[in-house]
């Protein structure tokens, strides 16, 4: 099997969030899903305010934050998510299969490496 077989529209179920995690308001909802680990050295400032950015055009009742990982960050990534919207939810670690073709809009961020002299 391709890794792209994986992903593939033809994947999606409309009741998967309902199914899969006990969270049916979710299947109604535009999904974005962090998928990685929750440490300093994702880009969470910067994730932040990206969602910030985001939930000040949309209708954040619209809009469900799925974070699939975990890390030291959990908690404290956890606080600041859930004063921009109430629609939260931390999974824990999971495959990236069996969230990625469920979701509208996916965030993978990391800072931008430092130049080394002579970069």
């Amino acid at each position: 099997m391709r890794v792209a077989d994986h992903f593939s529209p033809d994947l999606r179920q409309a009741d998967y969030f309902a199914q899969a995690y006990g969270l049916p308001q979710v299947d109604q909802q535009v999904k974005l899903v962090f998928v990685g680990r929750l440490t300093l050295d994702k880009g969470w400032d910067f994730t932040f305010k990206a969602m910030q950015a985001v939930l000040n055009r949309v209708d954040p009742a619209q809009v469900a934050l799925i974070v699939a990982g975990d890390g030291s960050m959990e908690e404290e990534i956890a606080h600041v998510l859930q004063r921009l919207t109430p629609h939260v939810h931390l999974s824990g670690r999971i495959a990236p299969e069996q969230i990625l073709c469920f979701s509208r809009i996916v965030i993978f961020t990391s800072p931008r490496p430092k130049k080394r002299p002579g970069d």
